[in-house]
């Protein structure tokens, strides 16, 4: 047989073979498609167990006493307006007061922007004095439950508030060139109850006591507990939990009920609010309640770790000459304010190095 000139004929067998390479080609083609299918299917599997593991992940303490830097992590971020409302404070005018901002004289003051604030007015100057260095006391403990506060000067006379708001300012009995209080209002707040270790025993909070199912919530919550009790330890706050343990003997159900003066924003955030009788009046009534601020210090044994550094760093120094003199280098009226008496200097130093101290114990104890 034969075939037109530069014709190739290949013949039956090579067509075959091309055959059979096609369909090699084709195999290879969908194991390898089948490989990286199978390849991502077990990466999808991984990265959800993966993540699921993170979101079940245990918060504990870490070297017996001190919360984990994932626990850490989950602290609620906020953004202080520290220096923003030292600014705004002198050129403040309100278009309005009204009531429900806490005692009798406190007006809610909302400004002709629609800022709220909570102006407290009180006839004590030691209550002045209370609030606003315990807030400085907070800045230094690096604290950010403290609403951002700042020193005011009482102007009703001021032409540039409205005239309702002068009038308000004038029926609160209010007088001019008073200092108060003035701090941001938090709005979107719920109560807070007092946390279930301390209503079954052993009522503490330790590496070992601590629940293993814990949520990431929980964890957020007991975290700014630990930082509550220190804080109210040292100022001698008795006027939110140590107020429960007090009036327990007359309302025994009132430890399921929210605490006093102590809310929770939306972000998880605790918030701290009435330290008027910090550092001044509750140092004067230690002698009767100092058993139930004992008892709160002693009730946790689990500390954020930056807590107790700046803890540290201000017990090494003489602390009411640390938070006075922030006061007066921030606040234009701070210096109408006296500083801490020496018995309450001394007092301040003892309850932060008591603070250390019981640390050092539940370390020794972990």
């Amino acid at each position: 047989m034969t075939h037109p000139k530069d014709e190739i004929y290949y013949g039956p067998l090579h067509a075959e073979r091309c055959s059979a390479t096609k369909q090699v080609k084709s195999d290879i083609k969908y194991i390898a498609h089948s490989f990286f299918l199978m390849i991502f299917v077990i990466f999808l599997i991984t990265l959800f167990i993966t993540r699921s593991n993170q979101s079940e992940k245990k918060f504990i303490a870490i070297d017996g006493v001190f919360w984990s830097e994932e626990a850490e992590a989950l602290y609620p971020t906020v953004e202080k307006q520290h220096i923003s409302l030292l600014r705004k404070v002198p050129t403040l005018e309100f278009d309005r007061l009204e009531s429900g901002c806490g005692r009798m004289q406190n007006r809610k003051a909302i400004s002709k922007e629609n800022d709220v604030y909570c102006i407290r007015y009180r006839q004590n100057l030691d209550q002045i004095q209370g609030d606003i260095m315990s807030y400085y006391l907070s800045l230094l403990l690096g604290l950010t439950n403290i609403p951002t506060s700042a020193l005011y000067k009482v102007q009703f006379s001021n032409s540039s508030h409205s005239r309702n708001a002068t009038k308000e300012m004038s029926s609160a009995n209010w007088k001019e060139g008073k200092i108060g209080v003035i701090a941001e209002v938090i709005a979107n707040l719920s109560d807070v109850n007092i946390p279930q270790y301390m209503l079954s025993p052993p009522y503490l909070l330790t590496q070992s006591t601590i629940n293993s199912s814990l949520s990431q919530d929980d964890v957020r919550f007991l975290m700014q507990w630990s930082d509550l009790i220190l804080f109210d330890y040292i100022t001698g706050n008795l006027d939110r939990v140590a107020s429960s343990l007090i009036n327990k003997q007359w309302n025994a159900n009132i430890m399921q009920k929210p605490i006093h003066n102590l809310q929770r924003g939306g972000n998880g955030l605790l918030v701290f609010f009435d330290n008027e009788a910090g550092l001044f009046h509750s140092y004067r009534l230690l002698d009767k309640y100092q058993s139930h601020h004992e008892y709160l210090l002693h009730s946790i044994c689990v500390f954020r770790r930056k807590t107790i550094l700046n803890i540290e760093k201000l017990a090494v120094k003489d602390a009411a000459h640390e938070i006075y003199s922030n006061l007066v280098a921030s606040d234009p009226h701070g210096k109408h304010l006296p500083n801490l008496p020496s018995k309450n200097r001394a007092i301040l130093n003892t309850r932060l190095d008591n603070v250390l101290k019981h640390v050092e114990e539940c370390k020794v104890a972990t």
